[in-house]
């Protein structure tokens, strides 16, 4: 009776824990964060795995009180178990030499903190297949996913018809996943909801649940709300252009069309009930008007650059545009990186951070020229992502990883099917083909896009794909339920199950900390804080970095705030280098460039300089470190031209001022004295003392050098005068009597001259 109390409690609390999961990692967000989208939902991920965990051990516990024990195991999970040994040899474990590097421990850590979700999301997979598997509780998983749809449809709906009429409602201005990165169109039709290739893909996937939900609904009013849901995502797949999306869709829908149409061939008259048939023609016809309508919404936002929307498809399919260049730029690096170790991969998370190093040695190849035309092409330097999961896998896991994968998706496509043949009545049949095609989305949508690496899509598709494999009734032994019958088996899995539900709650509480604690030091450090304590922040993130040495962001931040708040090029350095063993971020790169200009090592900058203007000529910055380390060198005339693109750069944007802009506008204006041209440089001078208006100590410094011009090259005493009276009232108001007198005797030689 206890054993048998305690597996009721948990069903319930574990059915309501993974349905609240679905809603948490689609809507979650965290303003108070450093990262205040993505990594509180993967947060949120490690806590929901880590319940699981706990309540796997529940589960395993009841059932070993309960005897005989009948412990369904998904046994589809013993297929991942080499990936344990694929991980030791890639951390090197076997090889005892590698603790002369410096950075093993920082690479363990690395790792382990990319993979905390992958054992969060094995436990999500493990939990659902044994709380889903009964009809009812299949509909409630479908219920709560139409739940979730309904939310994100009706976001989309308003989206769309607010930037079509016109009308702006700031209620959705935090509802973004990523920035737009350029992709015009889909701004156009979404207006803030942020990168609609995440929203396509969701929506791809949530689809096939919320049909066979629908499919198997008695009631008229669930029928019309499925309907509804199910429309409206159709037609904004189709509106986002996503290529993964449409995919996805396809391979959903080819599946779930195909199992229909072979339970129709194959069903025994007496044995199960006939599917409910629908009126076809009408349901094709509404397909057709919903890819229609969303075809001419696409070509209706798009700009004159974008081309229309069959052209678009046409140039994909021909393998031309700049989406399939940069997906050969990024299959190309990654082929490059697997060739390194091609049967167990360069390591889980190593794609993003050789992404740049391997970048760079393509560009010093033979075909450089070539590479160099699909690099202007990237939307983004920071390729986390090979765009393709399946290659992702290969890379990073090696031949042999992606068998073993290959081998679990098989594994449960086999046992998915058995139940699905197992279903006497056509609603259970619909509900487990929905959840099954929705996963089988996921599968088509992975060759062009990541749904794998998107909190809220991984989440929703471990629940799917355990929910599958789920035996109807696990105490009745169906055929392929593999239940484990020996006390010596379940007793492990209830302490390794405790184990790992207490390492992934307390990794949660330490992530969340360290979000929070992040974006407080950012804060006081960007002076967004008033009176906040610059060196009390930088202890702050040197503590994160101590709780949570895997997260590669902290450590840039803290060589931001040793370089220009503590004024310690060499301590920033270094965690520039750590830095950049862990982390994906290109302005590193440049970070590295410009400690190593202030602690005056300029042979050590030319090459990190060198290496991002290849990579983004454009980025913000580069052109005035090129300057320095051009006017270090004295030369003068290609230091002159580095602080011009910077100033022509920021003035075509309208960009805000920055310290390196304003010191551009300072030291063009000095070269161009030191080279005689006095117009020039009186002009760069006043532009430098329009902008700035007081704000900087070298304010009178730039008015004493632009009096000075005009005295002694353009006799414009007059202005001269009005510039060195002004210089002098700063001085005077900040006390500084020694350039107050210095200023006097220039006046002095005004008077003379007069």
């Amino acid at each position: 009776m206890i054993a048998a109390g305690m597996l009721e409690a948990a069903r319930c609390c574990s059915r309501l824990l993974l349905a609240g999961g679905i809603l948490v990692t689609l809507l979650l967000i965290d303003s108070l964060s450093v990262q205040g989208f993505r990594e509180p939902k993967m947060t949120a991920i490690l806590f929901y795995g880590g319940m699981a965990f706990l309540f796997l051990g529940v589960f395993a516990l009841a059932w070993l009180i309960d005897r005989p024990i009948r412990f369904p195991f998904p046994t589809p999970l013993l297929a991942l178990l080499p990936l344990v040994l694929v991980f030791c040899w890639q951390m090197d474990f076997f090889n005892y030499s590698v603790e002369s590097s410096p950075y093993h421990e920082l690479k363990s850590a690395y790792r382990l903190y990319i993979l905390s979700p992958a054992l969060a999301w094995i436990a999500v997979f493990a939990l659902s297949s044994l709380v889903f598997g009964s009809p009812k509780s299949s509909r409630y998983l479908g219920w709560m996913i139409l739940v979730a749809m309904a939310l994100e449809v009706g976001v989309v709906l308003l989206e769309i018809i607010q930037n079509q009429t016109g009308l702006r409602v700031s209620l959705l201005n935090l509802a973004g996943e990523i920035d737009l990165m350029g992709q015009e169109i889909k701004e156009r039709i979404y207006g803030t909801i942020g990168n609609p290739n995440f929203v396509a893909g969701y929506l791809a996937i949530g689809l096939f649940p919320v049909l066979g939900w629908s499919l198997g609904c008695n009631r008229l009013r669930g029928r019309i709300c499925g309907g509804w849901v199910t429309s409206i995502s159709l037609l904004a797949i189709i509106a986002t252009r996503s290529k993964g999306g449409i995919l996805a869709l396809v391979v959903g829908g080819v599946h779930y069309g195909f199992l229909c149409h072979r339970r129709k061939v194959h069903r025994r008259d007496g044995d199960r009930q006939a599917i409910r048939s629908f009126p076809k023609g009408p349901i094709l016809i509404l397909v057709i008007a919903l890819v229609l309508f969303g075809w001419v919404l696409a070509d209706r936002g798009s700009s004159p650059s974008e081309g229309t929307y069959l052209g678009h498809w046409l140039e994909t399919l021909t393998l031309r545009g700049d989406s399939i260049a940069v997906r050969a730029l990024l299959a190309d690096s990654g082929f490059r990186m697997w060739k390194e170790s091609p049967w167990v991969g360069i390591g889980a998370g190593e794609f993003k951070v050789e992404f740049l190093s391997t970048l760079q040695k393509m560009l010093q190849g033979q075909d450089a020229e070539r590479y160099a035309g699909r690099v202007a092409r990237l939307h983004s330097l920071r390729a986390n992502h090979l765009h393709n999961e399946y290659l992702q896998i290969l890379v990073e896991w090696g031949a042999l990883g992606l068998a073993l994968v290959m081998l679990f998706l098989a594994w449960n496509q086999v046992l998915a099917l058995e139940y699905l043949r197992s279903a006497r009545r056509g609603r259970d049949f619909h509900m487990r083909l929905g959840l099954l095609s929705g996963f089988w989305a996921a599968l088509g949508g992975s060759l062009f896009d990541l749904p794998f690496h998107r909190p809220s899509q991984a989440f929703l598709l471990a629940v799917l794909l355990g929910a599958v494999i789920a035996p109807a009734n696990f105490r009745l032994g169906l055929p392929g339920s593999r239940t484990l019958s020996r006390k010596l088996l379940v007793i492990p899995i209830v302490g390794a199950s405790l184990l790992l539900g207490g390492y992934l709650l307390l990794e949660c509480g330490r992530r969340y900390v360290c979000q929070r604690e992040g974006f407080l030091a950012q804060a006081i450090i960007s002076g967004k804080i008033p009176g906040g304590d610059a060196s009390k922040a930088a202890s702050m993130i040197k503590q994160i970095i101590h709780r949570l040495p895997g997260e590669g962001d902290y450590y840039q931040y803290l060589a931001h705030t040793l370089l220009h708040v503590e004024k310690n090029p060499n301590g920033a350095i270094d965690f520039i280098r750590r830095a950049r063993q862990i982390s994906d971020q290109p302005e590193l790169y440049l970070l590295e460039a410009r400690a190593q200009i202030e602690k005056g090592n300029y042979t050590a900058a030319e090459p990190l300089l060198a290496f991002m203007e290849t990579l983004d000529r454009d980025r913000p910055g580069l052109h005035y470190l090129i300057g320095r380390y051009r006017q270090a060198r004295g030369d003068l005339e290609k230091a002159r031209s580095a602080y011009l693109a910077e100033i022509h750069w920021a003035e075509s944007r309208n960009a805000a001022m920055t310290p390196d802009l304003s010191d551009s506008y300072l030291r063009l204006a000095s070269i161009l004295e030191d080279l005689g041209d006095f117009p020039k440089a009186v002009i760069f001078y006043e532009k430098f003392l329009e902008k700035m208006q007081g704000q900087t100590p070298s304010y009178p410094l730039a008015q004493l050098h632009l009096g000075r011009i005009l005295r002694d090259h353009l006799y414009e005493y007059r202005l001269a005068e009005k510039y060195f009276l002004e210089a002098q009232a700063i001085f005077q108001k900040q006390g500084n009597m020694a350039e107050v007198g210095r200023v006097h005797r220039e006046l002095d030689l005004i008077r003379k001259r007069r």
